[in-house]
């Protein structure tokens, strides 16, 4: 069993460094640059330009957030959960960030000296302290790694790689604290219809709600669209996220808090183990920090129930909900509309959001399927496939789970057959750590037929057996 460990952590970790690795890139010009040095100069080069702060237009986002005219003006009390409590709930086993300090470290002395200067903090969330007043901690706090992560698509196209920030733990604490203070209230003011970061609410739920109104006999000729964003965390403006704060109503001691977490931000990237010389990041919220996911549904809480609450987009009906026009995790948005012009009405909503915020829609990339008959299908200008991918199931009109069961026999298979050749001792392990994660996910949205439990179990009891 200890071998069989050994070498899943080495595959597994193989496999992370092949999603890591950059073999090669296309400058600006579109040239092919292989040269490492080359490579993170172009990497470096990119990366500041992309960083850059806009300008936001303050016009459009009095326009934009002024639409509802409506504030919740948020009782934000104060919650004295501890700087201990935040530290116990760290993960152990993770990277460090750039001063090698892990989370062991500050678990293992419970009063280290980083205590007492976030309790300062914290006291100047109270009594507008010189702290607060100077709007800025030490030059490490600040300071990040980014690692790149491929996607999918053109490898050589740096679009096409996610930016992971990996910052120093003395960071995460601080933004932890923060992020429990706002997770008490979240849920009363983002829409019902965004599932991310917000307690008691699941990504399944999104996807359980696209599979009955798939399966709903009364949703005839709808259209199922996804919004395809460009790089969303990235692109949104710090300066809209200060208003966005203060239009819910935060009071100024917590946006300044939240400000003393942005308020700089210096990377390095890391290219193939190299680190690329430091630039600022001016925009954007960080992926890998504790409270980016939070500002970013919070960001995008008014374009949301803009569409929801314009009557021009009709929705649809399911259970017991009379009418749904969008579902959300995170930035991956999905629209149920009926005709072009819906379609039109919804992207005039985000192209003022983009306009107040910073963010971009890929309108080429954005595409849908159609509930119901082809033949009668309404002219749309975005492209419409038989399936498209929406938080890792695929969504069809017709035989939606049994597409997506097929498609996991497959993977199981090529499973099954890559470690039959293995001499492994305990393969037992392998459907525990290689097949089942597969299929729990999956199972929770489609429950799989007795005739695929029965083929899949025969696979499982084949590779045991060997």
């Amino acid at each position: 069993a200890c071998g069989l460990l050994r070498s899943f952590s080495c595959q597994v970790n193989c496999r992370h460094r092949l999603r890591k690795h950059i073999n090669a890139i296309k400058n600006m010009e579109g040239d092919f640059i292989i040269n490492e040095k080359e490579k993170s100069k172009v990497v470096k080069e990119t990366f500041s330009m992309m960083y850059t702060n806009i300008e936001p237009d303050e016009i459009k986002i009095t326009e934009f957030l002024k639409a509802d005219n409506h504030c919740f003006n948020i009782l934000f009390r104060k919650i004295n959960r501890k700087v201990e409590d935040t530290i116990k709930q760290l993960s152990v086993g993770k990277s460090p960030g750039p001063d090698g300090l892990p989370s062991e470290f500050y678990k293992c002395h419970p009063n280290p000296p980083l205590l007492k200067v976030f309790q300062v903090l914290l006291a100047a969330e109270r009594d507008q302290s010189g702290w607060m007043k100077q709007g800025m901690l030490h030059e490490t706090f600040y300071q990040g790694v980014m690692t790149l992560l491929y996607k999918k698509n053109d490898e050589y196209d740096l679009s096409n790689w996610r930016h992971l920030t990996m910052m120093n733990l003395d960071y995460k604490i601080f933004a932890k604290v923060v992020m429990n203070r706002l997770n008490d209230v979240l849920e009363n003011i983002i829409e019902k219809e965004q599932t991310c970061a917000i307690k008691g609410r699941l990504m399944w739920d999104n996807l359980c709600l696209i599979r009955e109104i798939i399966y709903s006999p009364n949703v005839v000729d709808v259209f199922i669209i996804g919004l395809d964003q460009k790089k969303a965390f990235d692109y949104i403006s710090r300066e809209y996220v200060w208003k966005v704060l203060e239009w819910h109503g935060f009071p100024d001691e917590f946006i300044n808090m939240v400000k003393l977490l942005y308020i700089k931000s210096t990377v390095q990237v890391n290219v193939n183990g190299e680190l690329t010389e430091s630039f600022n990041v001016e925009r954007g919220v960080k992926q890998g920090c504790p409270l980016s996911a939070a500002l970013y549904v919070l960001a995008m809480s008014q374009l949301l129930k803009l569409m929801k609450n314009d009557k021009r987009i009709k929705g649809v009906s399911v259970g017991t909900c009379d009418r749904v026009v969008t579902s959300a995790y995170a930035d991956d948005i999905t629209v149920f509309i009926h005709s072009q012009k819906e379609l039109n009405t919804a992207f005039d909503h985000f192209k003022l959001y983009e306009k107040a915020s910073g963010a971009k829609l890929n309108e080429d990339k954005t595409e849908g399927i159609l509930l119901g008959n082809e033949n009668r299908k309404p002219p749309i200008t975005i492209e419409i496939k038989d399936e498209i991918r929406l938080l890792g199931i695929y969504i069809s009109g017709k035989n939606c789970a049994k597409k997506n069961w097929n498609r996991k026999e497959i993977e199981v298979k090529q499973i099954v057959e890559k470690w039959s050749n293995k001499n492994v001792k305990s393969r037992i392990q392998i459907i525990y750590l290689f097949i089942l994660s597969k299929l729990i996910f999956l199972s929770v949205i489609f429950p799989p037929t007795e005739y695929c439990i029965i083929r899949l179990n025969k696979m499982c009891v084949n590779l045991g057996n060997k």
